[in-house]
């Protein structure tokens, strides 16, 4: 399990929320592939993603991302692995878990900033250095 709190200074919350449902090609490097399998909605797609970090095997995942806008002008934000039976496993490549929550909501102290809260919990199966794993 990873928390993550962070105050973000001139960053929008909707430019935020859409880094996490669209990353740009800059941010990409270890990204090897990545597709949108089904928009159920204009919150929620399912997407398809394979990357090689240094020092480990490929890892892929298929994942749900939702974001709700809440009454007060906070965003939840979920990531979680599913099941598809048009995305099977590939052999040579670890399946892994994801499971994540985010809430981003505006810092009351400072109009310019965002203040976001981050659970994860994940399992990277397979193979994962403890260099690697220090290094996080």
């Amino acid at each position: 399990m990873l928390r993550l709190d962070a105050s973000l200074k001139d960053v929008k919350m909707d430019d935020f929320v859409d880094y996490f449902m669209n990353p740009p090609p800059s941010q990409q490097a270890m990204i090897k592939e990545m597709r949108t399998l089904e928009e159920i909605d204009e919150n929620t797609k399912i997407v398809y993603w394979r990357f090689k970090m240094p020092m480990m095997s490929e890892r892929d995942n298929v994942i749900s991302l939702h974001k709700r806008k809440l009454d007060d002008g906070s965003v939840y934000f979920c990531v979680k692995t599913v099941e598809r039976a048009d995305t099977p496993e590939v052999k040579g490549i670890v399946r892994m878990f994801l499971y994540t929550r985010g809430l981003m909501k505006p810092n009351p102290e400072d109009p310019s900033a965002i203040d976001y809260t981050e659970l994860s919990f994940f399992n990277m199966k397979g193979y994962f250095p403890a260099r690697l794993m220090n290094m996080v």
